[in-house]
């Protein structure tokens, strides 16, 4: 976020490059989010286990990752592009970027949504 909101103007090859190397962190952390969760002994088969009724919603977050993972991809590559020798395109690649942000705000949302209706809902109470 805070790489996305510095200034471009001027700069412009800098900050993709900045954009670059922020992404190549957020890439390394989502592939760990991805390989932890979807594990074989992972958060998303436990909650498949623990509550078969979720299955679409564990589906919806495993497309969520490949999704993603290819937004990730491209904004990474246009971003290097940008630091090279393409023409840098800063509101271009802040509005992709924000973009992303929000789909991976989405998927955390869509993830603490689904441990709350795993593990703390009791549906068996007749009120």
């Amino acid at each position: 976020e805070a790489t996305i909101a510095a200034p471009a103007p001027l700069r412009e090859r800098m900050w993709a490059q900045a954009l670059a190397s922020a992404l190549d962190t957020l890439a390394d952390a989502f592939e760990h989010h991805v390989t932890e969760t979807e594990a074989a002994d992972g958060f998303l088969q436990q909650v498949t286990a623990d509550a078969p009724r979720l299955h679409p919603a564990v589906k919806r977050l495993r497309e969520d990752h490949a999704d993603i993972g290819v937004l990730v991809a491209d904004l990474r590559t246009r971003a290097r592009e940008a630091a090279g020798d393409k023409e840098p395109s800063p509101a271009q690649l802040r509005a992709q970027a924000l973009d992303l942000l929000g789909r991976l705000a989405q998927h955390r949302q869509s993830g603490a949504d689904l441990i709350y209706e795993a593990y703390l809902v009791d549906i068996g109470t007749g009120g």
